[in-house]
């Protein structure tokens, strides 16, 4: 059985003190906190990433043609209830990012909210929604887009 530091001091007084805890007769009393003692501090943020090559050759006809692009994607919990997740790609043929896309997502308890975009290139784009998590109540929610074709017409992010 495990007792809080205060219940320890008010009956015992005094116990055997170990680095990790407060022992009698070889009865863990209570643990103490384990603190790293160094200039950076200890944090688990999961992370995920992933990288791909890929290289094609076609000839549709007479001439070959070579393409090649790297892509990487990955996310990134930065605590239990904000996530980041993006996806991007470089083609080396026309020197330059083809396609970019992000998400950041949010638990707000009963609610949830999200935050789709693609910053660049002609398929662009951003959707947010926060929404109730119930599925009864899932048409409580508010939603702000703008498509490609938004762009396109208005000529504004």
């Amino acid at each position: 059985m495990i007792f809080d530091k205060s219940e320890i001091d008010l009956f015992l007084g005094d116990c055997d003190v170990e680095p990790s805890g407060c022992y009698v007769d070889g009865t863990i009393l209570y643990e103490e906190e384990k603190i790293v003692d160094d200039d950076f501090s200890y944090f688990d943020v999961p992370w995920n990433l992933s990288l791909s090559y890929g290289l094609n050759y076609a000839k549709p006809r007479f001439e070959g043609k070579i393409t090649q692009n790297l892509s990487f994607s990955g996310n990134i919990n930065f605590t239990k209830n904000w996530s980041l997740n993006f996806s991007s790609s470089y083609d080396f043929d026309a020197k330059k990012i083809a396609y970019t896309s992000a998400s950041i997502q949010r638990d707000l308890h009963c609610w949830q909210m999200s935050m789709n975009f693609s910053p660049f290139g002609v398929n662009k784009y951003y959707f947010f929604k926060i929404n109730v998590k119930s599925a009864t109540l899932q048409d409580m929610k508010y939603e702000k887009k703008k498509t490609q074709s938004d762009f396109y017409r208005t000529g504004v992010w």
